[in-house]
């Protein structure tokens, strides 16, 4: 199982595979971004 983060603006689109403590870090510390974690 492998966490993965999806952050979506104006010219970007990124999905990357992160550490889930790391992932509910970075959507506490940038909630004005658009951040879906999934888990697969």
């Amino acid at each position: 199982m492998s966490v993965f983060m999806h952050i979506k603006s104006k010219e970007h689109e990124i999905i990357f595979g992160v550490d889930k403590q790391a992932a509910q870090i970075i959507c506490q510390k940038n909630a004005s971004i658009n951040l879906s974690i999934g888990e697969v």
